[in-house]
Parts: structure tokens; C-alpha cells; sequence
């Protein structure tokens, strides 16, 4: 299926081959800048917490001003500026380091600038791909372009430490290991350049009838966007943050603190994402939108609370290959639904508030989260997460799904 989807639309596959070059690039700048931020001058360990919130917080931001520019100058002219700006920041940061000027503030204002340009990349990414396939095709062009970066995921981490260790160990210098990934996401940022140059969408201006604010209140008037936006806060809030915070202490808790289980934890939910990602192509679900991504939010809720029992590893393995199924079918899901329904002026806008409801929810679930499992148990976080999660879904779809009473005369 995914060869017949290349062969029939070249173009998608040259945005394919740029989604993964950039992708390479991105986890090679996430695993330099915290190992950098330990041995440049004035770095260390409290540095690499620095560095890494400096490339996190601001997300929220760019993502949502990403989407806006991506409905009024166009995602494919919003891709090769952004992705030029990292070329040129990926270039200064490359002579600083190689004449020995970069210090931990040089470094953390690197970590901004590609923190604001990567997040604005995403929202456009995302609308390109209803330009280049066909509506009934959308669904297994999304699967295959999340499968392709959720791979990257899996190996580029090992890629990019694995070399720069090689390089640490070969004698070559303090700015030879770095200037390397540098060097590396800075040529695979141009080729990527090279390819979206040749995809067949006009470079004109959208056209464009409202501003900023009113664009918000355009995308949050509708009824099943807003619901979308909602529950995927809200149900980010109370379960991302918890898993994420509950797997360290799973494997200190159950595993005699064997770092290797942790790394098995995330290999087995990248699978179980995978694995999604290859078969919500081929389900043929006639539910609402609001209601499939209920009945994946449910899986999750289920797999928590499960989590909280569980303590057998191949038990744990299996659920957590489950909460990445589930994932990625929601993720598919709703941005090909959004792809198909949304109107094309407006289409940024609402993919980076879709976007931002995620991004901005895991901070304070993650904060939460720590509260919990400081004055109670990881299981207690756990349990309390399926339960919250599936009230929260089962509210929201019953509130969506209740006809308002008729008003008297």
C-alpha cells in the first residue's frame, strides 16, 4: 500500500524524503544541545534542565503563530523560509563553535531559535498534505508520514549519540564531535529545501479575510473542532503527563531500577505506535470523529488504570505497546479529519490549536503529575489518571451528543 501511495503521488514522497531529513536533523540537535550543555563553559548539570525548557516552553508560541502563517503565505513558502532560518542559525553556530566563542548563553539562545523555527514548521507540514493526495487517500498518506518520523524517532536518538561518542573517544577535539550534528542537520535542512522547492503548490499568498484574533474565534466556533481541542487537553492532562512521569518509577518500583527495562518501555511503545499508525489506514470506522477519538482516549484510560495492577513485565510491555496504539490512531485520526473538513484559509490555524492543546497541556500535567506521586504512590497516580481520563471522555462526548431543549414561544 505505502509503495502505491509513493508511486502514485511522486510528490508526496519528495515530502516525505524532506520530513525525514528534517526529522534526522531535529533529534540530532535534541541530543547534542543537553549533552553540550554539560561541558561548555559555564554549563553543567543544572544547565542541561536550562537548556532543554528553553527548547520546550516556547512551542506553544511558535506553533500557534506557525499555523497562522502557514494560512497567509502559504505552508509551502512557510516551510522553505523557516527551514532556510535554520540553515542560517545552524551556520552562525557552527563558526562560533568552531573559533571557541559559544558559552552557555550562546547555547541557550540556539536552543530558542531552533525551538521557535521547528515548532512553526509543524502546522505546515501537516497542511501540505491535502495538496499533493487525493481525499480518499489521506488517511494512509498521514499513517505513512507519522510512521516514517516515528522511526526516525527510534533511530536517529542512537544515530546521533553513537556518533558523537565516536568522535568524543577518537581524539578529534572538543568541537569536532559537535560541529558534526551541526554540520549533518544543516545539510539535511538544505536538501529538504530542495524538495519542497519542486512540490507542485502555488507559492502565492493565500488569501486572507481575517486577522489573528478573528481566526481564533472563527476555528473555536466550531462546534467539533472545539470539542476535538478540548478533550485532547484535557485528557493530555491527565494522562500524558502521568505516563510519562510513571515510567521512570515503574522500572525503579518493579523493575529493580535496570535502566534497560525503561529503554524496552519506549522501543515497545514506539512499535505499538507503529503498528497504529499501519492498521487506521485500513480500519473502516463510520463513527464521528468526536466518537473514535473517544473510544482510543477509552484505550488509554483502560491502559492506565491497568498499569496501576499490572506488575508483570510482559503485562506492563503489552499495555504500553497499547497506549502508543492508541495514539497514534487519534493522531491519524483527527488531522485527516481536519485535513478533509477544515477550510483551506483556515487550515493552519486550526491544525496549530489543535496542536497547541497537547503541547500546552503537558507542562502542567507533568506538574501534577510530580505533586501526586511526592505525597501519594505511582500507582495512586495511575489509577486516578484512567479514572479521570475516561470521566473526562465519557462527559465530553455525552454534553457533545445532548440536542439542546427547544425554546418556548
Amino acid at each position: 500500500m505505502s509503495f502505491r501511495l509513493l508511486q502514485s503521488y511522486p510528490a508526496f514522497g519528495r515530502h516525505v524524503c524532506a520530513t525525514t531529513l528534517t526529522s534526522f536533523a531535529d533529534f540530532f540537535m535534541l541530543i547534542m544541545m543537553p549533552w553540550m550543555a554539560l561541558s561548555v563553559a559555564g554549563g553543567g548539570k543544572s544547565a542541561v534542565a536550562v537548556v532543554m525548557a528553553i527548547e520546550s516552553f516556547p512551542r506553544g508560541l511558535a506553533i500557534i503563530y506557525g499555523g497562522r502563517l502557514a494560512d497567509k503565505l502559504g505552508a509551502k513558502r512557510l516551510l522553505i523560509g523557516a527551514r532556510m532560518a535554520l540553515v542560517v542559525l545552524f551556520s552562525c553556530f557552527a563558526v562560533l563553535l568552531a573559533n571557541d566563542w559559544v558559552n552557555i548563553y550562546v547555547l541557550c539562545l540556539f536552543a530558542l531559535g531552533f525551538s521557535l523555527f521547528s515548532a512553526a514548521i509543524a502546522p505546515a507540514t501537516e497542511c501540505i498534505v491535502p495538496s499533493i493526495v487525493e481525499k480518499e487517500h489521506l488517511s494512509a498518506a498521514n499513517s505513512l508520514i507519522m510512521s516514517t518520523i516515528q522511526l526516525c524517532q527510534i533511530i536517529a536518538p542512537v544515530a546521533a549519540a553513537g556518533s558523537i561518542a565516536f568522535l568524543e573517544t577518537a581524539g578529534l577535539g572538543h568541537q569536532a564531535q559537535y560541529l558534526y550534528p551541526i554540520v549533518a542537520a544543516a545539510l539535511m535542512q538544505l536538501l529538504a529545501i530542495g524538495l519542497i522547492q519542486k512540490l507542485p503548490i502555488a507559492n502565492q499568498q493565500t488569501v486572507l479575510v481575517t486577522g489573528f484574533v478573528e481566526s481564533v474565534k472563527t476555528v473555536w466556533a466550531n462546534d467539533e473542532v472545539r470539542n476535538i481541542i478540548l478533550l485532547l487537553f484535557l485528557v493530555c492532562v491527565f494522562a500524558v503527563g502521568p505516563s510519562s512521569v510513571a515510567y521512570p518509577l515503574i522500572v525503579v518500583e518493579r523493575f529493580a531500577a535496570e535502566v534497560a527495562n525503561y529503554g524496552q518501555m519506549f522501543s515497545v511503545q514506539a512499535v505499538g505506535a507503529i503498528l497504529g499508525y499501519v492498521l487506521i489506514a485500513r480500519m473502516k470506522l463510520t463513527w464521528q470523529i468526536v466518537s473514535k477519538v473517544c473510544f482510543f482516549q477509552l484505550l488509554i484510560a483502560a491502559s492506565l488504570f491497568a498499569l496501576s495492577l499490572f506488575y508483570q513485565k510482559y503485562l506492563i510491555l503489552m499495555v504500553v505497546a497499547m497506549i502508543g496504539f492508541a495514539d497514534a490512531c487519534i493522531r491519524v485520526t483527527v488531522i485527516t479529519h481536519l485535513q478533509t473538513t477544515t477550510e483551506r484559509h483556515i487550515l493552519g490555524m486550526t491544525l496549530s490549536m489543535v496542536m497547541l492543546s497537547v503541547v500546552g497541556a503537558i507542562p502542567l500535567s507533568r506538574a501534577l503529575s510530580a505533586i501526586v506521586v511526592e505525597y501519594y504512590s505511582v500507582d495512586v497516580l495511575l489509577m486516578g489518571s484512567g479514572l479521570l481520563t475516561a470521566a473526562t471522555i465519557v462527559t465530553l462526548y455525552v454534553s457533545g451528543r445532548r440536542k439542546p431543549l427547544p425554546q418556548p414561544q
